[in-house]
């Protein structure tokens, strides 16, 4: 609850005062896909209201402060199919539900082989 909340602003106050003054090297390049993962991070943790770990992680990891895309071309470019439960849910939600599916769907393809 709110003794939570109190703590994680209180560890993103320190972290943002250990960083000033700090010359920091830029981040590294970001490529395509550590673009879509930290996007998919940022989401998750917008619906969690987890806005202290988010004011941590956009500076961290380069990150940019507005948001690259939309979900629909998160949900086109992953190859997500969207129900609509799923659409309540962040995206790495879809991601673990597909990702927990590829057994069975593939065994439920092995017996349709085995029996023809």
């Amino acid at each position: 609850g709110s003794l939570a909340s109190i703590k994680a602003k209180l560890r993103a106050e320190v972290h943002k005062c250990l960083r000033e003054g700090e010359v920091l090297p830029p981040p590294p390049p970001v490529s395509n896909e550590t673009l879509l993962v930290n996007e998919l991070i940022r989401e998750y943790l917008i619906f969690h209201g987890l806005t202290e770990s988010l004011s941590v992680f956009l500076p961290e990891t380069g990150h940019p402060q507005t948001r690259p895309f939309d979900r629909s071309f998160l949900v086109q470019h992953l190859n997500l199919v969207e129900g609509t439960n799923s659409k309540q849910l962040p995206l790495l939600y879809n991601l673990v539900s597909t990702c927990q599916a590829i057994p069975q769907t593939a065994a439920a393809l092995s017996q349709e082989a085995a029996q023809k």
